[in-house]
């Protein structure tokens, strides 16, 4: 959930028009969220006004890459996918959150393997709503099993630094060889 804000001349959205100093809040979650049983209207109780929500994805709990991705293949950018905010109140620590979520995510991923105790079953994507969306209740009949994948981190690492050491050696036997070469034909044209 963002901050209040209060528009400071009148704006039309959509169809509903929002007279100055109207209270709104942007809740992301509900920016992105479109589903038919869900889609609503909201009216907060401020002043003379009200929040519109406005949605952006159909099927909002179905996994669908393709929202992210062209015709070609390529990522392309969703100008509506806004986790960070915009613009004056945007978040200062954007750049810092998405490294640090690219590092634990890589490292969790490259260290453990992840499943489920009960495949095809997930969570509830429900939410509840109140000051913030929070997830919807459930029963813990479900987990997610960890695996530690030892191995693979072992034979990658133990391949890493053989391949490491063996370049050095050849750097090392090339750098040799050129600075003899170079020593000989320095001595050839000095003895010319």
């Amino acid at each position: 959930m963002n901050l209040p804000h209060e528009t400071t001349c009148p704006v039309e959205v959509g169809k509903w028009s929002l007279p100055a100093h109207t209270g709104v809040i942007a809740q992301i979650s509900n920016v992105l969220y479109d589903d038919e049983a869900s889609t609503y209207l909201r009216f907060f109780p401020f002043p003379d006004d009200c929040l519109i929500v406005v949605s952006v994805f159909p099927s909002p709990l179905t996994f669908d890459p393709s929202r992210f991705i062209d015709d070609n293949g390529k990522l392309k950018k969703v100008e509506e996918l806004i986790p960070f905010s915009i613009g004056k109140r945007q978040c200062l620590g954007e750049a810092l959150a998405r490294m640090e979520l690219f590092l634990f995510t890589a490292n969790l991923l490259n260290r453990f393997e992840l499943s489920c105790v009960r495949a095809g079953e997930s969570p509830s994507m429900k939410k509840s709503f109140g000051t913030t969306a929070q997830p919807h209740p459930y029963r813990y009949d479900w987990a997610i099993i960890v695996h530690k994948r030892m191995a693979l981190s072992v034979f990658l690492m133990t391949s890493l630094i053989t391949l490491l050491v063996n370049m050095a050696s050849y750097m090392a036997a090339e750098m040799m060889t050129y600075a003899l070469q170079k020593q000989v034909s320095d001595s050839k044209v000095k003895n010319s």
